[in-house]
Formats: structure tokens, sequence, C-alpha cells
């Protein structure tokens, strides 16, 4: 199994054993990947049973995480000198809605880069922002305008560990398992 390989990767991962692709794009869910993987095993059964497992792990977050409800998350970092804003229908921000938060709309409801400038116009009506920490945080802190957005003036502002954004990003029923409570306790602290 290969996720988001070109076709050569995948033609040459083909070559030394039979491969299918369980993701080929942001919009596939980890979800979907699971009962293909299982479909390709023969463990259909059990593949239910990994989802049914980290949908209740959700399950007990998303009711941890009541007091952030109905508040506009921004998931956004800054990289390589560009704004880079996630909706909540790709990965990396879809972990945020399926904890059952409202991810702050972006242009298009795409993700996208945008220049720096651009900071105070889309996510100055965020009530929180959540980055990656990639490395690149000290950059986006020391920014004038990113300081001064309303909601990191107000302490609204968190940093996922990388570890713990790179398992939002990877999506599988193990990685959002193991993610879902740090992430939580990450927003809640």
């Amino acid at each position: 199994m290969d996720a988001w390989a070109d076709e050569t990767i995948h033609a040459g991962l083909s070559k030394i054993a039979p491969t299918i692709q369980i993701k080929l794009d942001n919009t596939d869910t980890w979800q979907g990947a699971q009962r293909l993987a299982g479909a390709a095993l023969g463990r259909e059964q059990e593949a239910e049973r990994a989802i049914a497992g980290t949908t209740a792990i959700l399950a007990e977050q998303r009711e941890r995480l009541q007091p952030l409800a109905g508040r506009s998350i921004a998931v956004a970092f800054v990289e390589g000198g560009e704004l880079v804003m996630l909706p909540g229908t790709e990965i990396g921000a879809r972990t945020l809605v399926e904890l059952g938060l409202t991810v702050h709309p972006t242009p298009g409801e795409t993700s996208n880069r945008y220049s720096l400038e651009k900071l105070g116009d889309l996510l100055g009506d965020a009530d929180m922002i959540v980055s990656f920490d990639y490395g690149t945080l000290k950059d986006q802190e020391a920014n004038r305008v990113f300081r001064s957005l309303p909601a990191v003036r107000n302490g609204s502002y968190v940093a996922l560990p990388t570890d713990v954004a790179t398992a939002c990003y990877q999506e599988s029923t193990l990685s959002i398992r193991w993610a879902a409570s740090k992430v939580a306790g990450t927003l809640l602290s």
C-alpha cells in the first residue's frame, strides 16, 4: 500500500509486490483508506473495528472540547514566507472538525498560500489560531501583524507540536487515535 505516490513510485512499488494506493489526494479520508486496506487484505471487519475505535476516541475528545464549541478556529501557519491556511475539509484541519470544532473559513474553502500582508484580513476575526510547528513559528511569532491579531493578543493562539501536527496530516486510524487527546489537551491548555 502507498499513499500520495506519483505514478513512477507506484509503478516501482508494484514491481516488488501487489500495491494499492490508499490515498490519492487530500480529500481521501482515513476511514476510506482503512476500508480500502481492509478490503485489499480481506479484513473488512477488522477495518470497521479500527474505525469504530478511533471514532469512539474522537467522540470522547469532542465532549472534552465542549468549552470551545462554536468558536471559529483558524488553522494557519507561516511557511516559506507565506501564510498557509487550511479549510476544515482538508487533512490537518479535518481532525479539528472531527473533534467537533468549527474551522475558520478560507477564501474559496480551499487551502492556499497568501502574502503575509493578508494576515490581518484573513485571520483578524478568528476566535483562535492553531498553527503547526514545522520549524517556522519563530518567524511567524516575530511578525508584527501576527502579534497584533486579536486571537494572538487574547492568548487564543496555540501551536501543535510537530509530532501531533504530523499525525493529523498523516491521517490513519492509529495516528488520529493518538493525536486526538493531544490536540484537545493543547487547545484547552
